[in-house]
């Protein structure tokens, strides 16, 4: 068997007992979420628009998401704004921050 047994339609064969040829149909996945032609475009803007934002994100992994936000935009909201520890330090931030300004300030002080 090669490559050329497939077609758009599936796979073709030849059954051994019959000699016919037969046709295996190629796999049609019907049980993801149901789009309006308004909503793929609007699914299909926000991906293009994540992608070019965040093209280092696995294109899978947007895609799941914009379908999760799409179809259940409360759940989502919930989740974004629900407190959860990163391990980030805020304060350690805001410190930083800080002395980069007080760099900044004394580093204009000196070239003055």
């Amino acid at each position: 068997m090669s490559c050329k047994e497939l077609t758009i339609n599936g796979l073709k064969y030849q059954d051994d007992e019959t000699g016919e040829t037969q046709n295996i149909p190629r796999f049609e996945d019907d049980s993801g979420y149901k789009y309006s032609e308004k909503d793929k475009e609007i699914k299909d803007a926000l991906f293009m628009n994540c992608k070019l934002r965040y093209p280092q994100v696995d294109p899978y992994v947007l895609e799941i998401l914009i379908d999760y936000w799409l179809h259940h935009p409360e759940k989502m909201k919930e989740e974004v704004e629900k407190e959860w520890d990163s391990g980030f330090d805020v304060e350690a931030l805001q410190k930083q921050n800080k002395l980069n300004e007080e760099w900044k300030d004394f580093n204009k002080e000196i070239t003055e």
